[in-house]
């Protein structure tokens, strides 16, 4: 057992969630490269201390014409992580796929300590009815005597429009080592030690009863300049499903000291595309203390990434065509077993276990009430990585309530050989129709996990 190991579980036999939280039992393991963790009913207890990376994801099959909307989130000894909670939306049997995830960074002593999943969805229209196409937890081994902090109970707020609002308030849940991470003044995260990468998990989550139709998009700026692929996004149709939680995560490696915030508002609008009427609804961000936050990891310095940037956006998400994603255009970090072959792909120099992000921004570009499904995956060398689907829904116009935006995401948590290249595409999970859409902005970020494991032991000195 070191850091840099990974454990995969997964099960497709579960059905449609109660609208009070119950455990995901998501228990067949797939593969667990250290034994780094056992299972029991989706309890999980890590095997040995650190910090580990929880990421989990699913898909909700509806199959009935009714709303589904899912909310899953972590819970650690039973109890819930701010941060850690995600949502998805399926519209009725013609959108019936609700793509929804939920995440932590959380520290685990190896013999007590336990994580699970749990989800609910809002009461919806109706009696909505099916279960999930699949479900899927990934965990990492980050290390241990790393830096870290969590922070919490940002102020609530409707933060719509379409001009990105930095988030204020957070307070203070833990940081272990503010030498290297400390907030500032409640809206900066100062990250200190500029020879280390950091990692970032946030979620939104508001605490709305619902009302218009609407959406929210929230990311992650660095010393004022966005985190390309740090975007999340969630719809809120309305009281029934009003669950709308953006989630992200983002890796950031700053040059000398530097300082991000988290970021929300309600859509983007390209001028030259100008068109429709969004309505902020009644979304408020959660300031409860287990609902909306963020969590970050300074990674020991060492530890090999990547990091790029789609600065101009413009692939056309052509109705049911995959499509190769030119989210690499500028290297803002390079990596030492990573090499840029082209704006959509990068090749991996030595066999390793890699950890893959990457997340593209949607916009309608025309008025369309077509209502609209779309999905990204990870391709590697060829072969479509369907376990890193992920997908969102995007509404259109909608008289006075138009949603013009969606952010997609995928992760690759995975051994890869030599010689080996990624490309991130968007395909059609079977509902999307977007001849109206193309991306706007986005990004990748890529980690090494194997230059996790000779950093940060911990030291035991036997004196005889």
């Amino acid at each position: 057992m070191a850091a840099g190991d990974f454990a995969k579980y997964s099960n497709s036999s579960q059905g449609i969630p109660g609208t009070t939280y119950s455990n995901l039992n998501i228990n067949i393991e797939d593969s667990d490269t250290g034994s780094i963790v056992t299972e029991s009913s989706g309890i999980f207890t890590p095997s040995q201390p650190g910090y580990y990376l929880i990421l989990a994801t699913g898909r909700f099959d509806a199959t009935h014409n009714n709303r589904v909307n899912v909310v899953w989130d972590v819970l650690q000894n039973g109890s819930g992580i701010a941060g850690s909670s995600g949502s998805g939306y399926a519209r009725n049997n013609a959108n019936p796929y609700a793509y929804v995830r939920a995440g932590s960074i959380l520290y685990f002593n190896g013999t007590t300590d336990t994580f699970s999943v749990r989800h609910k969805r809002d009461s919806g229209a109706g009696s909505p009815a099916g279960s999930y196409g699949w479900t899927r937890l990934k965990l990492v081994h980050l290390g241990d005597n790393l830096p870290y902090a969590r922070y919490g109970t940002p102020t609530s707020g409707g933060y719509g429009g379409n001009t990105p609002t930095d988030i204020g308030g957070w307070d203070v849940i833990t940081e272990t080592d503010t030498s290297v991470l400390e907030l500032e003044g409640g809206i900066d995260i100062s990250l200190k030690d500029p020879n280390r990468p950091y990692l970032i998990i946030y979620s939104l989550d508001n605490s709305d009863s619902g009302g218009a139709r609407t959406t929210r998009v929230s990311d992650i700026t660095l010393n004022t300049t966005r985190i390309g692929h740090s975007g999340g996004y969630a719809y809120q149709r309305d009281s029934a499903n009003q669950h709308a939680i953006p989630f992200g995560i983002a890796l950031a490696h700053p040059t000398t000291q530097g300082k991000i915030r988290i970021r929300c508002w309600g859509y983007d609008d390209d001028a030259a595309t100008l068109w429709g009427t969004f309505n902020n609804g009644s979304w408020t961000l959660s300031s409860n203390s287990e609902e909306a936050g963020v969590m970050i990891i300074a990674l020991p310095p060492t530890t090999d990434t990547a990091i790029f940037n789609d600065t101009t956006g413009g692939d056309t998400i052509s109705g049911t065509s995959t499509v190769p994603l030119t989210i690499m255009d500028t290297e803002i970090k390079s990596g030492t077993n990573f090499t840029k072959d082209s704006d959509t792909s990068i090749t991996i120099g030595t066999s390793s276990d890699i950890f893959a992000w990457g997340t593209i921004m949607v916009e309608r570009t025309s008025s369309s009430g077509i209502r609209n499904t779309s999905a990204t995956r990870w391709q590697l060398e060829g072969v479509d990585q369907d376990d890193s689907a992920y997908g969102n829904y995007l509404r259109g116009e909608q008289g006075t309530q138009d949603a013009k935006n969606m952010v997609l995401s995928s992760n690759y948590t995975d051994s890869v050989n030599a010689g080996d290249t990624f490309i991130l595409e968007k395909f059609d999970p079977g509902t999307d129709d977007g001849q109206f859409d193309e991306t706007s902005w986005g990004g990748a970020f890529f980690i090494d996990l194997k230059t996790l494991k000779s950093i940060n032991p911990r030291r035991v000195f036997h004196i005889s």
